[in-house]
């Protein structure tokens, strides 16, 4: 009987000893998976947040779009340079001051990508077709040329249907500080296309 009883629950013995050993292991298995999930949920909402701060930094970003005033000068008006001036109500700006019709003053100090697009529908027959941004440290400060573009029109005659046209593109980022003032100048105001979208300036902060 007694023999009997040492062979009969040896092996359950040996089989609960190994209860704890597995017992064990699930629990460090389990652990790995919860953990694994929380790092997993963690690393996502982190993601989520900075995507939102991003999002939320660039709507705040300083930007303008300006449409050239269709205001064009008469061709009685003798030919003159000068700075365009812009369409305040077709124009777009955020955090960005507008000064006498031509000038943006800067709000937000930073890197800004500053461009520009000027259509000719005029030539020079003397020299080639020029617009520059300027800048001006302040409203009472003497403006400097921050970038040029060429272009010159062929010497075709050109017609209503088949128009002479030139554009002159350029575009750089520039530092800019608060107060900074920038607008575009070109030779000839009479030789600009005032024509929607034909001739553009703006700027946004980087």
């Amino acid at each position: 009987m007694v023999s009997c009883y040492t062979l009969c629950w040896r092996p359950w013995t040996a089989a609960w000893r190994l209860v704890p050993w597995v017992l064990a292991k699930l629990s460090a298995v389990m652990y790995m998976s919860l953990n694994d999930q929380l790092s997993s949920r963690k690393g996502e909402e982190g993601q989520t947040a900075r995507l939102s701060s991003e999002k939320q930094e660039a709507s705040n970003r300083a930007w303008a779009r300006m449409a050239v005033d269709h205001r064009s000068p008469t061709a009685d008006q003798k030919s003159a340079s000068g700075f365009l001036q812009w369409n305040i109500n077709h124009s777009v700006r955020r955090d960005i001051g507008y000064y006498l019709n031509s000038w943006l003053t800067i709000l937000q100090p930073g890197d800004y990508y500053v461009y520009s697009t000027v259509t000719f529908s005029g030539g020079d027959p003397l020299r080639p077709l020029v617009s520059r941004v300027k800048l001006r440290h302040s409203e009472k400060e003497e403006d400097a040329v921050v970038m040029q573009a060429y272009c010159s029109l062929s010497s075709g005659s050109g017609s209503p249907a088949v128009p002479r046209l030139c554009t002159a593109t350029q575009g750089a980022v520039i530092t800019l500080e608060r107060g900074n003032q920038l607008a575009v100048w070109v030779q000839d105001l009479l030789l600009v296309d005032y024509e929607d979208g034909a001739t553009t300036f703006g700027m946004y902060k980087l």
